[in-house]
């Protein structure tokens, strides 16, 4: 090997170290500046969940969830049965099933308690003949009762004792907002009571 061809080499060698080098540098510092924007990503991801959370309890506090006010109702003075869970946690915690409305033609009810104005007879999980202008019969929704207010309009139901027996229609249905209060005006021979959530259910009847 001449002396030129040895300090070629050597120069050489030197170039490729310093290539080797260069790009090792500034691949190291690639990785560096790729990765750097992810922590102000995670860092805002984090803010606008916070952000939106906030709003979220700021938008639940302003609607007023929860909140139930009762209308008031124009009627008669005399009040009209409790025929339901009045208190929040006892409706949570035994609400009664959703009830669809009946399709047999005819209903009988054989059997009630003549105890008019007794809410302690209703109570009992009795149906109750409450009233007898019209003949009002009241029973709690969580006792077996529910169906009162779903009985489809056109069906037949006929009571067969008491001094409400008699053959009656349904001729329609009316909800009061509320579960106690002042018996409203209503145009039947017959009226069956009972709750419907925080509601009162009528079944108003007409006798045939």
């Amino acid at each position: 090997m001449t002396p030129k061809t040895g300090l070629r080499s050597s120069l050489i060698v030197r170039i490729a170290t310093l290539a080797v080098t260069a790009g090792l540098a500034l691949g190291v510092a690639g990785v560096t500046a790729g990765s750097a924007p992810q922590a102000p990503a995670a860092a805002a991801s984090s803010a606008t969940l916070t952000a939106a959370s906030a709003d979220a309890t700021s938008t639940s506090a302003a609607s007023g969830v929860g909140t139930v006010t009762p209308a008031a109702s124009a009627g008669t003075s005399r009040p009209v049965a409790k025929s339901g869970q009045t208190t929040t946690a006892v409706v949570s915690k035994r609400a009664p099933a959703t009830v669809r409305p009946t399709v047999r033609r005819t209903v009988y009810i054989r059997s009630y308690l003549d105890r008019m104005g007794s809410q302690a007879a209703v109570d009992t999980g009795k149906l109750v003949l409450w009233w007898d202008k019209p003949y009002w019969l009241a029973g709690h929704n969580y006792r077996g009762w529910q169906w009162l207010a779903f009985v489809k309009t056109g069906t037949t139901v006929v009571v067969t004792s008491g001094r409400a027996a008699g053959r009656y229609v349904v001729t329609g249905h009316k909800r009061l907002n509320r579960q106690s209060g002042p018996m409203p005006t209503v145009t039947a021979d017959l009226v069956l009571q009972t709750c419907v959530g925080n509601q009162t259910g009528l079944t108003l009847l007409r006798r045939v």
